[in-house]
């Protein structure tokens, strides 16, 4: 007679393939997670230094633009003294 529970029960080695196999397998998912992230930290640090870059460009702009001409300020100032 056959016993039913050592039919039912996996052999060890299956066992261990079957672990292999799913360890490759999470292995294989957690590298391509890895570059994702990766590749996600670049374009995240590319990004801020080209609004650094464009912020600075406009503070710059905005700062040209409220200083006073020197010649038009120099008269104004003369003006003012007479």
């Amino acid at each position: 007679m056959i016993n039913p529970d050592k039919t039912q029960q996996p052999q060890t080695e299956q066992l261990l393939k079957l672990i292999d196999s799913q360890l490759a397998a999470a292995r294989g998912r957690r590298m391509a997670r890895e570059g994702n992230r990766t590749k996600t930290g670049v374009i995240g640090i590319v990004v801020i230094v080209v609004a650094a870059t464009v912020a600075l460009g406009l503070l710059t702009v905005v700062l040209e633009q409220m200083r006073p001409q020197s010649r038009e300020s120099a008269e104004g100032v003369n003006a003012k003294a007479r």
